[in-house]
């Protein structure tokens, strides 16, 4: 605007008519060209820029139902891969189940092989009842009972008054008093330990391998039925995925088209106006007449 305010103000200065037409006249043209640059910018934004930015949108919109295609096929090989490893745990638990049952037959069908034991552990708890019930009288065939008594009858009355109130059996005793409290504190302090470990200690097993193997079974079920509809999930967005590129392309490549030809427009539009008005202001000064 300034350029053409100047030429204007030249071509009053100028004396001959012919000069100052033509100086005038590019003045004009300067102040059309200036004006059709901006039509042209307010053009270019509403019939390319603006269509352009809304396209972009909708392609990050795109972009999404694509990353959402993809969580889904991710999901599936997730799901796949579990029940992978499930299936791989069962044959494992399957196979030491298999393994115990075998143990547990051999043992069955070895076990009658040990009843030569029993006339011995009969014996044993007979002796064992005997002793509880008489105090320190041993069995006919150890040989310990007459020596005991002869010894026993050997020592002074006092020694084997010592010996009674020391005995750890009598009630009154101290040795009693303190190896009763001594075992009570170490009952209380082991029975804590086999509790604790009684805690985490695996108490039975089998029991524990067939509930695993249930579960197993259970988690074996609902992943297959995870997997069934993840595919399916896959399966659809994978459909609609295509069916919304195709649109997208079509209709894409269309805008695009529209987008680029309005483009094109707008700058013939602007390069006519601007060479009609320099092509009068370029008459204007051939008429000019050299002196």
């Amino acid at each position: 605007m300034e350029l053409g305010a100047r030429y204007n103000g030249f071509s009053l200065s100028e004396q001959p008519p012919t000069v100052a037409a033509a100086i005038e006249r590019i003045g004009q043209a300067a102040d059309t060209s200036y004006i059709e640059t901006e039509e042209l910018s307010s053009a270019l934004s509403a019939s390319f820029a603006e269509p352009m930015r809304e396209s972009a949108q909708f392609a990050s919109v795109v972009r999404g139902v694509l990353r959402y295609r993809v969580l889904k096929r991710v999901q599936q090989e997730m799901t796949r891969d579990e029940l992978s490893k499930k299936k791989t745990l069962l044959d494992s638990l399957e196979r030491s189940e298999l393994e115990a049952k075998r143990i547990e037959q051999y043992l069955n069908r070895t076990g009658p092989n040990s009843g030569g034991t029993k006339p011995r552990s009969q014996s044993t708890s007979s002796a064992i009842s005997s002793e509880g019930g008489n105090g320190p009288v041993m069995s006919a065939d150890s040989g310990f009972s007459s020596t005991h008594d002869d010894s026993m009858s050997s020592l002074p009355g006092s020694q084997i008054g010592g010996l009674k109130r020391s005995d750890p059996s009598v009630p009154g005793s101290p040795a009693h008093r303190k190896t009763s409290s001594g075992t009570f504190v170490a009952n209380k302090i082991f029975g804590r330990i086999s509790h604790a470990i009684h805690g985490f200690a695996d108490v039975d097993p089998e029991r524990t391998r067939r509930d695993q193997i249930g579960k197993t079974k259970e988690s074996l079920i609902q992943l297959e039925q995870a997997l069934e509809v993840s595919e399916k999930d896959v399966k659809d967005a994978s459909a609609g995925v295509l069916n919304d590129l195709k649109r997208f392309q079509k209709d894409k490549e269309a805008d695009l088209r529209r987008y680029m030809v309005a483009y094109a427009r707008c700058h013939l539009d602007w390069a006519r106006k601007n060479l009609e008005t320099w092509t009068e202001a370029k008459d204007e000064v051939d008429k000019i007449v050299a002196r």
